[in-house]
């Protein structure tokens, strides 16, 4: 009798942990492996990181660019981040250094998942970004591919770093090309085969409503 009542007390005190409701979003970060940001960007997936918002300050107003990014998990205090509008070379070649690139360190407290942040006015930590000096100099800068222009546009990518060396450090989570095209053979490859984090905006028009107006009422004049 009192093996059951201890059997019985040691089924009453267990603590299995109750089973995950599925389809549940986890918006909680990954853990990491060590207390290293490295380790935790390692652990980040496409699309942990999304552009939700790009625009651009025209020739010669780049400090008038700005992007806007959307975490969909939790971003911890001291993790670095980095958006460049350098082109993609390949896997084992990482980045040109031709353009520019921003670097964001996550302040303390974190970025909750889902909190509006990015580069620029009126943006949650707009004026925290830093460029980072590489190559010949800083041209970071946002252009537009206006009516379908053959090669115009920009591609900007989000990463953080690993503990990879070299060129193998980029850990890519989200691009944006401005070009119209998808950029398939200047994607990295976790992006290009997973598809997450990946957005491809329409070129833009120069054209105007007036102009069009004006067009239509020439050729209804014509027709008279």
């Amino acid at each position: 009798e009192e093996e059951e009542e201890e059997e019985e007390e040691k089924e009453e005190t267990s603590t299995t942990p109750e089973p995950v409701e599925e389809g549940r979003l986890d918006t909680t970060a990954p853990e990491p492996d060590s207390n290293s940001m490295t380790s935790f960007c390692e652990a980040l997936e496409p699309g942990d990181l999304n552009f939700y918002l790009v625009r651009s300050g025209g020739t010669g107003n780049s400090q008038d660019d700005s992007f806007g990014l959307i975490p969909m998990v939790d971003l911890p205090a001291g993790l670095e981040v980095y958006v460049t509008d350098n082109a993609w070379l390949g896997e084992g070649y990482g980045f040109d250094t031709s353009e520019g690139t921003y670097k964001l360190i996550v302040p303390d407290g974190g970025i909750p998942a889902f909190k509006f942040f990015g580069h620029g006015d009126l943006l949650y930590l707009g004026e925290k970004w830093e460029p980072v000096e590489e190559g010949d100099a800083f041209q970071f800068s946002i252009a537009y591919n206006n009516d379908g222009e053959d090669g115009a546009g920009d591609e900007l990518f989000a990463y953080c770093t690993t503990d990879g060396g070299g060129m193998n450090k980029y850990h890519v989570l989200a691009a944006l090309s401005t070009t119209g095209k998808e950029p398939e053979e200047m994607l990295p490859d976790n992006l290009r085969m997973n598809g997450y984090g990946v957005i491809i905006l329409p070129p833009t028009s120069t054209s105007n409503g007036d102009e069009d107006e004006d067009e239509d009422e020439d050729e209804d004049e014509d027709e008279d």
